[in-house]
């Protein structure tokens, strides 16, 4: 797969439209298919990705002020710089 042929296994590759043919619906059809199937694929990784994200960093922002865990656990924070 490439950039200029992205499906060289169908024969479709990058040209206008008005070069296709009636004998290319069936192929253009399955690249279709394909592409929405990843698409729908890419959205649940992304999705799932993203509550991984939020997981990860709602741990990240816990200290024993917002959370049941003992004060040892609380990382040394530099003081403020602003004043």
């Amino acid at each position: 797969m490439t950039a200029e042929n992205p499906y060289p296994e169908t024969g479709v590759e990058n040209r206008p439209l008005s070069q296709y043919t009636i004998e290319d619906i069936p192929v253009l059809l399955a690249v279709i298919g394909d592409l929405k199937r990843l698409s729908t694929e890419l959205h649940v990784e992304n999705a799932r990705l993203k509550a991984r994200i939020a997981d990860l960093e709602s741990q990240l922002n816990q200290n024993s002020r917002n959370s049941s865990c003992p004060p040892s656990i609380d990382r040394f924070q530099l003081p403020s710089l602003d004043g």
